[in-house]
């Protein structure tokens, strides 16, 4: 479809362009181009490359469209292949392209938005490829504009687009208590008595999962160079893991969170890769069990983590999508499932997982007590 307007204008003429008070909205039909400035639900921006370099989706308005809505979805989608959902007006920018007079003035209108679907992208004539970036990477990169006024403009439209949490999703052996670090220790006080080491590289390899590719016995019988008694050092790990484990409470911040929670009416739920049991006992113990809406174990998935298939699982329990919650996380394999479930995720490891690589999360705390609940939403949606 063609423009709505020209675009020409006297040669040598400079054109001014100044950004309009907050709520000012002119009529539509003096409106000539809508950009988008799309966020992912992690708030990162989505961008495209055009031949004046990366920018933003946007063009002008053309024959036939009524609102700058329906002018914002049709760019996202014609130069991005991206949906939206939330759509805001963030800022308006007023130019005398056409003259100076009232009668002449038009505005370039930027609206705010969540991508709602990235679809498959193929090159275009405008646009020859896609990009997710973070705001200050793009703006480093942009030089299309004026990068002043396009922060500007980015920041009234982060604003406008808010990631309304309504839930938290607690990892629990490592995150609530410190369950793993009394199993690593047992096990390795139980080679040691064999005259062995169980490294903690070996450990993490699976911490966060569920153990079922890692054989202890077999292990400690190639270490050691001789078959053991399984039985027996099973009973013996099992009851020095239970003496140490039993003197564990609840880790820092925890309750606080969860207080904190429940104050705010978010819904609440446990995704373990351990057992149902395991988990339901603790949480029982400790009592805590009755704070949580759902709890998702072993028991409910087909695989544990790093499969997001426990996140995937506990956001079905508590009726909500992947932008609405965040998970809390103390191991890599777990930090693995909530970002494979398109969570954002906050690592918070614990004595033995601290040493382990925790950098794909989207933050890092060393304790839960650290940054409250509310300035960890304040945050997420600044």
């Amino acid at each position: 479809m063609p423009d709505r307007r020209r675009t020409d204008v006297a040669e040598g003429r400079v054109v001014n362009f100044a950004p309009r008070e907050k709520g000012f909205m002119p009529p539509f039909d003096a409106v000539t181009s809508v950009s988008v400035v799309p966020f992912t639900d992690n708030g990162r921006l989505v961008a495209v490359l055009l031949n004046r370099g990366i920018d933003l989706p946007g063009g002008h308005v053309q024959e036939g469209e009524r609102t700058v809505e329906e002018v914002a979805r049709r760019e996202a989608y014609e130069e991005a292949r991206i949906t939206l959902r939330n759509v805001h007006v963030a800022t308006v920018i007023q130019s005398d392209y056409y003259g100076g007079a009232p009668e002449d003035l038009t505005y370039m209108v930027q609206v705010a938005a969540f991508v709602d679907h990235m679809h498959t992208f193929t090159p275009t004539v405008e646009s020859s490829g896609r990009v997710v970036v973070d705001v200050d990477e793009f703006l480093d990169g942009y030089t299309a504009g004026d990068r002043s006024l396009m922060r500007h403009i980015i920041d009234a439209a982060r604003g406008l687009v808010h990631i309304m949490i309504r839930g938290l999703i607690f990892d629990f052996g490592g995150l609530m208590l410190d369950t793993e670090g009394p199993d690593y220790h047992s096990w390795r006080e139980t080679f040691q008595a064999h005259g062995c080491d169980l490294p903690l590289a070996t450990w993490a390899a699976y911490i966060g999962g569920s153990g079922q590719d890692f054989d202890p016995y077999a292990m400690l019988e190639k270490a050691s160079g001789r078959p053991i008694d399984r039985a027996m050092v099973r009973a013996a790990r099992r009851r020095r893991f239970a003496g140490l484990i039993t003197a564990e409470q609840v880790l820092p911040g925890v309750q606080d969170y969860i207080d904190t929670a429940r104050r705010l009416d978010l819904k609440l739920a446990v995704a373990s890769s351990s057992s149902r049991t395991w988990v339901a006992g603790h949480l029982a113990r400790l009592g805590l069990h009755a704070h949580f809406d759902a709890i998702v174990s072993s028991d409910d998935v087909a695989r544990v983590k790093p499969a997001p298939d426990l996140y995937l699982a506990a956001l079905a329990a508590l009726d909500l999508q992947p932008h609405e919650a965040i998970a809390l996380e103390d191991s890599p394999n777990g930090v693995t499932a909530a970002k494979a479930a398109c969570l954002y995720c906050v690592a918070i490891p614990n004595p033995l997982t601290c040493q382990l690589p925790l950098d794909h999360a989207d933050l890092r705390l060393a304790s839960l007590a650290d940054l409250p609940l509310e300035q960890l939403i304040e945050r997420i949606n600044a």
